[in-house]
């Protein structure tokens, strides 16, 4: 793509509605917090470009847009969008080849690439490694809360791996190379979107997509924002490096951010704070993992902490897979290796509380231990203990029963739960007669039961009577999509697991209305629940990857207000009626998006048991 796009007319801004977007100018605490831990770059215009998506819910949060702001992308609002985001960095390729470009083109600030241990340099200490396309635009603050702001695609800067693997700078854009060319593609950004609303919208920790903004060629820069956007390997790279003064500012500077956005308690001492920090993050990391397995989200994790957020939060979703069966055999092919597959998640997020662990120790000590000191330390045996119990509550949540009564068995694990839980799991781990298969991305063996619709359909199957329950309950273990060849249910042992199974959640549903919050878990209560949790329709990453696609097609036929208004119905839906309130009658574009919606779901039902 070249740079001889006609430059866009400049609309005067004609009132001081949007003014906050005048404070993201690349300036941003970390740079003066920790000065040798990022590469800074000067930015210019770039044109050609229109905002295909903005999140309005996000930016009054951010107070970049009033409260009462309409749901319409008016002349104005794109234009400071474009003025704020709508750049591509000068990099040193630039440089050495005496790139020079107009005054007027040059943005005023400067803009940081941030430094990072990543598992693809070969170094493995971070000293090359960070934002290979992506720069931190700034930061804003509101209600008391400050948000982090970056942007994917705005060129190639010197810590991508091509340029650790070929010792040299590459121009933007370049062809010979993919990551490494600085650009991201717009359904990248469009994948982003629907997977990172989708999970916010059920609660789990991830970045947001603030803005798309799409150019000829059909690339785009995605505009990403959050309360802290650091990632376990901001911290990792200098304890790698035995660099315990820089490890001390960033630990510093996250704790700080953490105590301002009233996530970690004011009053905690100088030391205290530390320790804090381990604690939280050993929680973190616990919960997350646990939430991965049970949703069956795979995300990447790894010894580096590159693709994960340090509050256990998902972020970069080009390696990010929703299950919609469990396929804890799956891995991706990252060209010169394997990634860890689900079930080893939970050992790698572990592992990176251990790091944690000898982080804290070494700054508080000023004194760096051998990794292996942290194997069994109280963060690692908190880990352990809180992953039990986090295991616990998701899958009591996902057959139906309510948070509270969910967190108060696990808390207490009684026999009826122990033998409810090991059946189950010894369903779910059951492979098919398939053995090992390709798919586009990589590799997986094809579970022999879905574990979706048995629980979606487990009270129902409870309430009836036990012949009938039996025989209803193994029907739904069927995976539809399997070939009847590999489709053969395990019967040496299936009628056992399921008459436990069936034996053990009616005895919880007579505990559950028996509590206090018997409201919360009667039987209609928990059906819906466990319908939310379970049905048909629920987001897989090949069906994400495919409504992108038909987003795309369809944008320029559609406003991108009714692009909005579809990923809001879109994020409805997945969730049934839960984060998201909205009324599709009052749309002034109802009809179309109700038939886009009916698209996206169909789609969605046939790649409910994929990757």
């Amino acid at each position: 793509m070249t740079q001889t796009a006609r430059m866009r007319p400049v609309k005067k801004i004609k009132s001081e509605e949007y003014s906050n977007f005048k404070l993201i100018d690349g300036s941003h605490p970390f740079k003066e917090a920790a000065p040798l831990c990022y590469v800074d770059y000067q930015a210019r215009v770039r044109h050609g470009g229109k905002v295909s998506w903005f999140n309005f819910e996000l930016a009054r949060k951010m107070g970049l847009i009033s409260a009462t702001h309409a749901n319409e992308l008016n002349a104005e609002l794109e234009t400071m969008i474009l003025d704020t985001f709508s750049m591509i960095i000068i990099n040193e390729h630039d440089i050495i080849h005496g790139k020079k470009y107009p005054e007027h083109e040059i943005k005023k600030g400067r803009y940081m690439a941030t430094r990072y241990l990543q598992l693809q340099h070969k170094s493995k200490q971070g000293v090359t490694s960070g934002d290979g396309r992506s720069v931190w635009n700034g930061h804003v603050k509101h209600d008391g809360v400050t948000w982090d702001i970056s942007s994917c695609g705005t060129g190639a800067t010197c810590l991508s791996p091509a340029t650790d693997k070929h010792g040299k700078f590459f121009k933007t854009g370049d062809k010979e190379v993919s990551y490494g060319c600085g650009y991201s593609k717009l359904h990248e950004g469009l994948l982003d979107v629907i997977f990172s609303e989708v999970l916010a919208a059920r609660g789990v920790r991830t970045e947001r997509i603030l803005a798309v903004i799409e150019y000829p060629g059909s690339f785009a820069v995605t505009v990403r924002a959050g309360q802290n956007l650091f990632r376990p390997s901001h911290f990792f790279n200098h304890i790698k490096q035995g660099r315990i003064d820089r490890l001390k500012s960033v630990l510093d500077f996250y704790i700080d951010r953490q105590i301002q956005n009233k996530v970690f308690p004011s009053d905690l001492s100088a030391k205290d704070k530390y320790h804090y920090f381990l604690r939280w993050v050993s929680e973190r990391f616990a919960e997350a993992s646990a939430r991965f397995e049970e949703d069956y989200l795979f995300c990447w994790i790894d010894w580096d902490g590159d693709n994960i957020m340090a509050d256990g939060g998902i972020i970069d979703f080009g390696s990010v897979r929703q299950f919609g069966i469990f396929h804890h055999e799956y891995r991706f092919d990252d060209d010169e290796r394997w990634s860890t597959n689900i079930k080893e998640q939970k050992i790698k997020a572990r592992y990176t509380v251990q790091v944690f662990a000898q982080c804290v120790d070494a700054v508080i000590n000023q004194s760096k231990r051998g990794l292996e000191s942290f194997e069994n330390s109280s963060a690692c045996q908190l880990f352990d203990r809180s992953f039990k119990r986090y295991k616990s509550k998701f899958l009591l949540e996902r057959l139906g029963f309510s948070s509270h009564f969910s967190e108060e068995v696990a808390q207490k694990n009684p026999g009826w739960f122990r033998l409810l839980q090991q059946s189950f799991y010894h369903l779910e781990m059951k492979k098919s007669s398939s053995g090992v298969i390709k798919v586009p991305d990589g590799k997986t063996w094809i579970p022999l039961y879905n574990m979706r619709s048995f629980s979606r359909d487990l009270i129902s199957n409870a309430l009836k009577d036990h012949e009938e329950g039996m025989q209803l309950a193994k029907l739904s273990l069927k995976v539809s999509t399997l070939p009847a060849k590999f489709n053969k249910l395990d019967h040496t042992t299936l009628n056992d697991h399921v008459e436990r199974i069936l034996k053990s959640y009616r005895i919880g549903l007579t505990s559950s209305q028996k509590s206090k919050l018997d409201q919360e878990n009667s039987a209609e209560k928990i059906s819906e629940r466990a319908w939310s949790q379970n049905h048909p329709q629920r987001i897989t990453g090949d069906g994400a990857c495919i409504v992108a696609e038909y987003i795309q097609r369809k944008r320029s036929g559609v406003s991108r207000d009714v692009i909005y208004q579809l990923v809001q119905m879109f994020v409805l839906d997945q969730v049934r009626g839960g984060v998201v309130d909205m009324d599709l009658g009052r749309l002034p574009d109802a009809r179309t998006v109700a038939v886009m919606t009916s698209k996206i779901n169909k789609i969605l039902k046939s790649y409910r048991e994929g990757l």
